[in-house]
């Protein structure tokens, strides 16, 4: 729907959107860590995870009473616009969409072998309580929050695969960053919080481009007609992934080895790391702009990063760099 209403500036309008949402998120996440650390304190920890998630419940009821009331106009699709999976599967050599989900594919399973693992890594094996957690793991939508309007801009200019490039070479570090944690066990809690602090705010700014991103690429690549289908098929490809990706790094961490002094947990983040570098280069380069950009110069997303601060410098009285 929102291809129809937004028009060409699709990553301005998600930007701004996801800006919104993430200062839900923000609120939410604080508010959560602050409940669940109050009842770890008394000792009642499973009702706080009982509160939290009757509120969940609650909020998914609200939400569903503002979908029906959502207009939803009767769309017809010509048979010429309808193709099965099957056909979708066969057409992926020819198609730069199929390509594009292929490489969202196995970029969502290489992530995912470690993703769903850095929050239990933080808790049982760095041992940080629900408060620091939650300051730690807080600063990735902070960080979504604040450049997912500037990555939106950059995209609408120079296009949704450059962006893509970008972050797309970039994720692998996120994990890497996390393996070095396993050299700082001498570590003081107020370094190692403010390195854990740094890693998920550079997660969040590569992460707010990649799925910004992404997501707008659909809508350049596909027409209205075809829209539905694409996305469908786009999801079970990348559910595909995400589920294979997190069983596999489930039963490897479950696996409680080590192995020249790295443990089992340690070695899906590198494995994690090697895989999406590895599918980077694999696929990015068989993917293909689908709209007209400008040609990016050498330091235009410096004045872009510049120009989001301008505002906050002026403010303060500092001049800008």
């Amino acid at each position: 729907m929102m291809k129809d209403v937004v028009g060409k500036e699709t990553g301005k309008y998600f930007g701004n959107r996801n800006k919104i949402l993430g200062i839900s998120t923000l609120l939410v996440m604080l508010g959560c860590g602050f409940l669940l650390n109050y009842f770890q304190r008394i000792d009642l920890l499973f009702f706080g995870f009982l509160i939290i998630f009757g509120i969940a419940f609650v909020a998914r009821l609200v939400s569903w009473n503002f979908l029906k009331k959502h207009y939803d106009p009767k769309f017809k699709c010509e048979e010429k616009n309808q193709f099965t999976f099957a056909q979708f599967i066969r057409a992926i050599p020819r198609s730069n969409f199929g390509k594009f989900v292929v490489f969202i594919a196995l970029a969502m399973f290489g992530t995912y072998i470690a993703s769903p693992f850095f929050s239990v890594y933080l808790l049982k094996n760095l041992n940080l309580d629900y408060a620091t957690w939650i300051l730690v793991t807080i600063s990735n939508p902070l960080s979504t929050l604040i450049f997912m309007p500037l990555w939106g801009k950059f995209a609408d200019k120079f296009g949704n695969l450059k962006v893509l490039k970008w972050t797309g070479a970039l994720t692998f570090l996120i994990p890497i960053l996390y393996f070095f944690t396993m050299f700082m066990s001498g570590w003081n809690v107020v370094p190692l919080v403010a390195y854990l602090f740094a890693i998920e705010f550079f997660s969040g700014f590569i992460w707010a481009g990649f799925n910004l991103s992404s997501v707008n690429f659909i809508y350049d690549a596909v027409s209205r007609q075809k829209l539905a289908l694409c996305i469908a098929y786009y999801n079970i490809f990348s559910g595909v992934g995400v589920f294979a990706g997190a069983t596999i790094g489930g039963f490897i961490s479950s696996m409680n080895f080590s192995l020249f002094g790295i443990s089992s947990i340690l070695f899906i983040f590198l494995l994690s790391a090697l895989t999406r570098i590895v599918f980077y280069f694999m696929m990015i380069p068989k993917i293909k702009e689908v709209r007209k950009v400008q040609r990016y110069k050498s330091g235009e997303f410096r004045n872009e990063l510049k120009s989001m601060f301008v505002p906050i410098y002026n403010r303060l009285g500092i001049k800008s760099i």
